[in-house]
């Protein structure tokens, strides 16, 4: 669904109104990866979203619990609608490495990963900068990842 275009002057109709959204809602992620598939546990996961016209901001944050498993691969997160064709930047990443304080913390680029779902860059662009297990850190409990941006709807 698109919101169509505007002219000055133009009355806004009621199914318009239905486009535009306004507040955020929330969604449960799906974490899968490119290898073994990592558990989440006692972590948590949450997604939240929100919708204004054919736009749509996201936000996504895990936290590594005791019990979480990293599994392997490149990470991936679904998103709560379906990515426009010829999208691929989706926003920004940030992960803090607990062992560490303040000085692990890694910002990076989200992006349109295999079969519609975001993953991350930190660094350079390529396979070896992708989001891992061990990638931008080796994962442990009380570690985090936010991702964050906008979207065009499909």
């Amino acid at each position: 669904m698109t919101l169509a275009p505007f002219a000055a002057g133009q009355p806004l109709r009621a199914a318009d109104t239905n486009l535009i959204g306004g507040y955020w809602a929330s969604y449960t992620p799906t974490w899968s990866s490119g290898g073994t598939q990592p558990i989440l546990g006692n972590g948590t996961l949450i997604g939240r979203w929100a919708r204004c016209g054919n736009v749509i901001f996201y936000m996504i944050r895990l936290t590594a619990g005791s019990t979480t498993t990293f599994g392997t691969g490149n990470y991936l997160f679904s998103l709560p609608v379906a990515v426009g064709s010829g999208i691929d930047y989706l926003g920004n990443a940030f992960a803090g490495d607990n062992s560490v304080g303040s000085a692990g913390y890694s910002s990076g680029t989200a992006f349109l990963g295999a079969g519609g779902a975001l993953g991350a860059y930190f660094g350079n662009v390529g396979a070896s900068s992708a989001l891992t297990n061990t990638y931008p850190m080796t994962w442990a409990v009380n570690d985090r990842l936010w991702l964050e941006g906008s979207y065009e709807a499909a």
